[in-house]
């Protein structure tokens, strides 16, 4: 009978070195090609020590050796139930609740625990298919379901541990059985959690999908924003920063993301000027084509990120960046920043929540609107994520004033209430 293995020793080394020591202790030889696949795991972390030792004491040649190991089996099905996505940390709540010891010598009964997971898995799957037909509510459901998840798999693990007291004795074949089975465990959480995420991308892109309102849009649009020709005199001021970056000639066209109604564009094709146009809005995307203009429907941020490096002279967006979630803005200007050939230039207008009116009311009269941009925090964006000479250029402002006595407070007045309704976020690439 050969002598109990001492984990101490091998524990104790690392790398290359543990894995050879693995097979000699185990299986009285050198390692073979199959070695070399431990090692890289081990260094890459998709293996533990445990996990390595398990896998070649419980292989067919390692129950042919029969090397003893004591508090191996337990340790080793612990440490791959850790691996399992929400099992895992369920199992962690659960083992310390219930102050098990390290080894947990019991596990004779986590066969059918296994198996009463897969079968309530295999239940939830079935229960979010219903609900995702009944109702689809993006990242929300989602979160909501593998709560759900959770929820279950962490009951069933304190139902587990409740019955690790029970005396039993586990066989080699046992443990290979119960490994088996947190593979699969793990291979159909994993499944669950990327039909999630699925499900949740595929609410959000149906409801880009959604052009039902596109017309209502165009017109909120004709009401709100003013006649085309009041645009494109407005936007003729950053003619001159085109011709300084040299945007929009063949080699460095322009792109402008939210084109809308297409009064830039048309600006730009006026002056023999590059550039194209990208909208969600296919009623808008209809418009500016009927007049003629480059323009395509699709997402701006991806249609931007779809674009060759270094390829584009400017990247313009007219009242685009207070539709975004943050993290969209963010992504917004990294793709601008890698479109954009050295020396381009982002043109991002948006309205001015330093104007009080604008802040309070006139900001929200766009029901798509997201939150309002101050300049401040546009700015320090730009800066950090690589653009420079970032700065806001005010524009727009009403014309009107406050007639007061004290001239100092009118102006105050004037700035607050009459000042710019708007300002332009500008930045260079280095």
């Amino acid at each position: 009978m050969s002598t109990p293995l001492d984990l101490g020793p091998l524990m104790a080394r690392q790398g290359a070195d543990f894995v050879r020591h693995v097979y000699l202790e185990l299986l009285g030889r050198e390692p073979d090609d199959h070695a070399s696949f431990y090692a890289a795991a081990l260094q890459e972390g998709r293996l533990s020590k445990l996990e390595i030792l398990g896998g070649v004491r419980f292989s067919d040649e390692g129950k042919a050796a029969g090397r003893a190991v004591p508090g191996l089996k337990p340790r080793f099905l612990l440490t791959r139930a850790y691996r399992v996505p929400v099992l895992g940390r369920a199992l962690r709540i659960g083992t310390a609740a219930a102050g098990l010891p390290a080894t947990l010598r019991h596990l004779q009964r986590m066969e059918q625990a296994f198996s009463a997971a897969e079968a309530r898995m295999a239940g939830l799957a079935a229960a979010s298919g219903e609900e995702r037909r009944a109702r689809m509510d993006g990242e929300a459901e989602a979160a909501a379901r593998a709560n759900k998840m959770e929820r279950a798999l962490t009951a069933l693990v304190s139902e587990t541990a409740s019955r690790l007291d029970e005396r039993g004795k586990l066989t080699d074949d046992a443990v290979v059985s119960l490994a088996d089975k947190l593979d699969a465990l793990e291979a159909t959480v994993a499944e669950a959690a990327k039909r999630a995420a699925a499900h949740a991308a595929g609410g959000e892109a149906a409801a880009a999908a959604d052009n039902s309102l596109d017309a209502l849009y165009m017109a909120f649009e004709d009401k709100f924003r003013g006649a085309r020709e009041l645009i494109k005199e407005r936007q003729a001021v950053y003619l001159p920063l085109l011709e300084e970056c040299g945007a929009g000639t063949l080699a460095r066209p322009v792109l402008d993301v939210g084109c809308g109604r297409g009064e830039w564009l048309e600006l730009l094709r006026d002056r023999d000027l590059v550039a194209r146009g990208v909208d969600l809005n296919e009623a808008m995307v209809e418009f500016c084509r009927g007049m003629g203009l480059d323009a395509v429907a699709g997402d701006a941020v991806e249609h931007l990120g779809a674009v060759p490096a270094g390829s584009l002279g400017a990247v313009t967006g007219f009242h685009i960046i207070e539709h975004l979630p943050f993290k969209v803005f963010v992504r917004l200007l990294d793709e601008a920043l890698r479109a954009l050939a050295p020396g381009g230039a982002i043109v991002f207008e948006t309205p001015n929540p330093d104007n009080v009116l604008v802040g309070s009311r006139n900001f929200y009269l766009d029901p798509t609107h997201r939150n309002p941009m101050p300049s401040d925090m546009t700015v320090m964006i730009a800066e950090a994520r690589g653009f420079d000479r970032a700065h806001p250029r005010p524009l727009h402002p009403t014309g009107q004033s406050f007639n007061a006595e004290d001239k100092a407070l009118g102006e105050r007045l004037d700035g607050l209430f009459y000042g710019p309704q708007d300002y332009a976020l500008v930045a260079w690439k280095p």
